[in-house]
């Protein structure tokens, strides 16, 4: 099952330098061969040193995230869109509408990727920054711009979307403490 697992990672990073080499150097087309076999070289030579380095492994190449990431992202670019408007309005009105706020949320990922990808979250969220972690604990350490975007991360929406991500559908509400 793993080598199953490391041959489609291998796929996988093959087809992806593939496809970046050919939409970075322009040549879509099959008017200059030798160009085009530098490109196949070039992938292939990445994907044996990433087999012969080890690095197509589930935590390095986490496949499985892919399909139910693909739902996540518009949810999680959405929240950025809010948030960054919510910054927005707070910076340009006349009295400073905020209150920095430093909380620990608990997350309720299983994996330690789970848990960066959560954190990864958080920061990429306007107002919100992940500055500490503890795996151990499943616990994150965040400085929030305003009390409304702490609130938001204690109600836990974000939380139980990475977790189901990563395939829990049941995924518990979690706890914050300030």
């Amino acid at each position: 099952m793993a080598e199953r697992l490391r041959t489609r990672a291998a796929a996988f990073v093959f087809l992806s330098v593939l496809g970046l080499w050919f939409l970075w150097s322009g040549h879509l087309s099959f008017s200059h061969p030798l160009l085009l076999a530098f490109g196949v070289l070039s992938a292939t030579l990445v994907t044996a040193l990433c087999w012969r380095m080890g690095l197509l492994d589930e935590e390095t190449m986490p496949l499985q995230l892919i399909p139910r990431g693909l739902f996540y992202a518009p949810w999680l670019l959405w929240q950025i869109l809010l948030s960054c408007i919510d910054v927005l309005r707070r910076g340009l009105s006349r009295e400073l509408d905020i209150s920095p706020t430093v909380l620990t949320v608990e997350g309720s990922q299983k994996s330690d990727i789970g848990l960066v990808v959560y954190a990864h979250s958080i920061t990429l969220t306007p107002g919100t920054v992940s500055i500490d972690s503890d795996a151990s604990a499943h616990k994150i350490k965040v400085h929030a711009l305003s009390k409304d975007g702490a609130d938001d991360l204690i109600a836990g929406e974000m939380d139980r979307r990475v977790s189901r991500v990563e395939g829990d559908e049941t995924s518990a509400p979690q706890e914050a403490s300030s």
